[in-house]
């Protein structure tokens, strides 16, 4: 049955989210529903000429208005917001519609712990307030954990993975490289921020530098990039070490590494973890709870219980070549399986 849909999120900016946002309206689409895109700053980063539904709204338009109006035809059966920002939740939750879905893509009980007391306090108060008697979803259930222990007294919640179109990331994985690497590489997908934990990468890769070049994809924090530069620079790997930037398709990189690396200190769901195995790229990451949910049902080689650097480049040099059940991977992560678990979340 065809279904009108929202789909919200700040905006269209680089990153993982964005991307799921984006997978998920072309699936719906592709299914045959009426979706919208709203979004609340004109900041689009990836190839939209072919998407006619993007609308946005400033900080000054009312959201009620907006909706009233794509109303006028027919209701919406399902809002879905992905955005994380208090401010466009508060203003999506003043529908006061009870078809409204707010997506929890990250750790929220890490920002929880900064500041005094007082102000971990306020900021835990007025999270618990915010999703009160709402409808929740989980991109994994290490973030459903981590909304338990903040103890929300949602409507309900179920984890619901990221919808992913197989084949037409396999069709985007086979075109050419842009920027041809002559050695075998290791691959680093993402947006460079502090939370990646890239220092620890690059220590890691050090003692792999004789074997692998490096290929680090994404942009973002400048002094971060710097700073990583300058290590670069001191262990004199400066011709093994590429930076690409932003690439609005990344697969074909991620097809031909020999593996994809993962440093960060904490993960929802990283996108670009999935994505790899679905390429048939092995995945080597720290131990962290998202990755380890993803890694112990496809790659169980791919988890790195030890924080030390060298025995990670050695777990990763004596499992690069061990195979992956691309298989699993596929029939599970079907976008059908995580629209039709959005679609029939109010069944």
């Amino acid at each position: 049955m065809k279904k009108k849909i929202l789909l919200i999120n700040k905006s269209l900016s680089v990153g993982g989210i964005e991307t799921v946002l984006l997978t998920q309206y072309r699936t719906l689409k592709m299914s045959g529903h009426d979706v919208d895109i709203l979004l609340f700053k004109d900041i689009v980063d990836f190839p939209v000429q072919n998407i006619q539904d993007i609308y946005y709204l400033d900080n000054y338009s009312s959201i009620k208005s907006f909706v009233n109006m794509r109303e006028k035809t027919s209701s919406y059966q399902l809002i879905i917001c992905h955005a994380q920002s208090e401010r466009i939740c508060k203003k999506v939750k003043s529908l006061h519609r009870k078809n409204i879905l707010f997506v929890m893509h990250g750790m929220h009980s890490k920002k929880l712990l900064n500041g005094n007391i007082f102000a971990r306090f306020l900021r835990k108060a007025r999270m618990q307030f915010l999703y009160k008697d709402q409808n929740l979803v989980t991109v994994s259930d290490a973030v459903k954990d981590d909304i338990e222990s903040i103890k929300i007294n949602y409507k309900k919640i179920e984890t619901i993975y990221n919808p992913f179109d197989i084949e037409h990331i396999k069709n985007l994985a086979c075109q050419k490289l842009d920027i041809k690497i002559k050695k075998q590489y290791l691959v680093w997908v993402g947006r460079i921020s502090e939370v990646k934990n890239l220092p620890f990468l690059l220590e890691v890769y050090i003692h792999l530098a004789s074997s692998y070049d490096l290929v680090m994809i994404g942009d973002g924090s400048e002094n971060i990039k710097s700073e990583l530069l300058q290590t670069i620079k001191q262990h004199g790997i400066e011709d093994k070490v590429h930076f690409l930037g932003f690439l609005e398709n990344p697969y074909p990189y991620i097809k031909n590494a020999k593996s994809l690396l993962l440093t960060s200190d904490n993960e929802g769901l990283p996108t670009v973890v999935l994505e790899s195995l679905i390429l048939n790229t092995p995945v080597f990451s720290r131990n962290i709870p998202a990755v380890n949910e993803i890694l112990s049902n496809y790659y169980t080689k791919g988890i790195c219980h030890s924080d030390n650097k060298k025995e990670i480049a050695e777990q990763i040099l004596q499992n690069i070549n061990k195979p992956i059940n691309v298989h699993k991977i596929h029939k599970e992560l079907s976008f059908k399986n995580s629209n039709n678990k959005y679609l029939n979340y109010f069944q």
